[in-house]
């Protein structure tokens, strides 16, 4: 028995599993593949060590320049909800920290679309869909977002799609978006957590029409270095600083953490 055991009568072996039609259950997609559309016919079987499992294979992936051993062995770069492995970053600190922060601008992700800028293993993103984002696109390496999709279908996120590629400054993330999400990118939020350090300000935040944008410095920026990049981003978009808050979460040393509002946005 593995994540998912069936309750249908007869089991497997079942009217409701005979192929080919599985009792009119089964239907093949645009693409050729295999789907079952009866949920109701199966429940969760070892659902904390399938989790655990999906967050042992992204470990290795999810972390790019120095690596470091947390407690002897294999670590993430985000912590996953209910998975006992060690991370660099406590999501839950900075679900809290964000939300407060978030709050203290009096603006929020509920029913805005969310880019999710060096999203990493998607945790933030499981985080703004249950504040009710209405969708989280997300950007990271192409050996990362496997892992992000995995993890976050595995947590029962739907909401969501991704992106794998070198993010670099000329980056046009709009091209990287369906049809129908670009055309409901006015007054979206953008996620911009630890990423800067990396590649600057993509140029397409001049062009992308956001609402407001979460923002994380890096452990070693001082405050004088964050305002220097937040007066850079103030050159070519027009933005106030309503919320600014220094903290520390996981085994991640002191970093800032600010929401900017763009001016004339509707948030």
């Amino acid at each position: 028995e593995g994540l998912l055991n069936t309750v249908a009568a007869g089991g497997f072996g079942g009217i409701d599993f005979q192929p080919p039609s599985c009792n009119g259950n089964a239907l093949v997609d645009a693409e050729g593949r295999f789907v079952y559309v009866d949920f109701q016919h199966f429940v969760l079987g070892d659902y904390s060590k399938y989790l655990e499992k999906v967050a042992g294979m992204a470990a290795e992936d999810s972390h790019f320049g120095s690596r470091r051993i947390l407690g002897g062995g294999r670590f993430l770069y985000q912590s996953i909800p209910a998975v006992k492995m060690a991370a660099k970053r406590s999501v839950e600190s900075r679900s809290t920290l964000y939300s407060n922060l978030l709050s203290a601008a009096g603006v929020s992700v509920r029913d805005k679309v969310v880019l999710d800028v060096g999203c990493n293993i998607g945790m933030m993103i499981a985080e703004y869909l249950k504040w009710g984002a209405r969708w989280c696109h997300g950007w990271d390496f192409p050996n990362v977002v496997p892992h992000t999709e995995r993890l976050l279908l595995a947590l029962g996120c739907t909401r969501f799609s991704t992106t794998g590629g070198k993010l670099t400054h000329d980056r046009r993330l709009e091209d990287d978006l369906a049809p129908w999400l670009r055309s409901s990118l006015k007054g979206c939020v953008i996620s911009y957590l630890a990423v800067h350090g990396h590649i600057g300000w993509i140029e397409a935040l001049s062009r992308i029409p956001w609402s407001f944008l979460i923002y994380e410095g890096h452990e070693k920026d001082t405050r004088d270095d964050v305002m220097r990049h937040l007066s850079d981003l103030g050159k070519v978009v027009d933005f106030e600083t309503k919320a600014i808050h220094t903290s520390e979460d996981g085994a991640s040393t002191e970093r800032l953490a600010a929401i900017l509002v763009r001016r004339g946005a509707a948030c």
